[in-house]
């Protein structure tokens, strides 16, 4: 099977198969800076109490996690993904009933219409979506139609893997060479799987630059409020308001 971003099947097998080892490893991967741009993600978006949460395409939930307590009490956090196991993971760590907030885990490809249940289409506060455009064949569309889960003056929170227009100095040219080069075969090592780091690899390398993420949010309608980089423009954050 080829690699295809826009093939949800291919992507559910890679993640389905990964699901055990795919939060554990990704921070050791990183030296632990993952988890860093997703707090820091979640601050930007000025979460609070009572507001409904989309974690779209949420793997095993560690954005939507830091949502929760943000929300509580009386907020919601839906988390939705293409793979089952990556949900089931999500659901074994959400701490939702002892934060008295309310969790939905929905098995979803939010890009194709109805992607969520009836029940859970009431407009979101806010919605996150976390190293998720890369696997889309139409970055642009992905965007409009995670806009419109979004509440007049709702937010959207953006964390994904970037292509800047060149190192600039030598530690950026080292990240790029040693998440280009050495992070496939280290995640191998590590987990015995090689197809999925070097398919995140190929389609990170395919990916916009932090101006390019920032014109596709404006042309899905969406104001851009905040956009920082990290990794000398290998991630961006961004904050957008419907």
């Amino acid at each position: 099977m080829g690699r295809e971003p826009k093939d949800p099947q291919y992507l559910r097998m890679l993640f389905e198969r990964n699901a055990q080892s795919y939060d554990r490893v990704n921070p050791l991967l990183s030296f632990g800076q993952v988890r860093l741009w997703r707090r820091k993600l979640i601050a930007l978006l000025e979460l609070r109490a009572g507001e409904r949460v989309l974690d779209a395409f949420s793997g095993p939930g560690d954005l939507g996690r830091r949502a929760l307590p943000l929300v509580a009490p009386g907020g919601t956090v839906v988390f939705a993904d293409l793979s089952p196991r990556m949900l089931a993971q999500a659901a074994r760590q959400a701490p939702g009933a002892a934060l008295s907030a309310e969790t939905h885990f929905v098995t979803a490809d939010l890009l194709e219409p109805g992607g969520l249940p009836e029940e859970l289409e009431a407009p979101f506060d806010a919605v996150l979506y976390g190293f998720g455009l890369r696997y889309t064949a139409d970055p642009a569309l992905a965007l409009r139609r995670l806009g419109a889960f979004l509440r007049p003056g709702g937010r959207l929170g953006l964390l994904e893997f970037t292509m800047p227009p060149a190192a600039k100095s030598p530690i950026d040219r080292l990240s790029r060479f040693y998440f280009r080069q050495i992070l496939p075969g280290l995640a191998h090592r590590l987990t015995g799987e090689r197809e999925l780091y070097e398919y995140l690899r190929d389609s990170s390398g395919a990916g916009e630059s932090p101006g390019g993420i920032a014109h596709l949010l404006l042309g899905a309608g969406l104001e851009v409020q905040r956009l920082e980089t990290r990794v000398g423009g290998l991630v961006t954050l961004a904050v957008a308001r419907k």
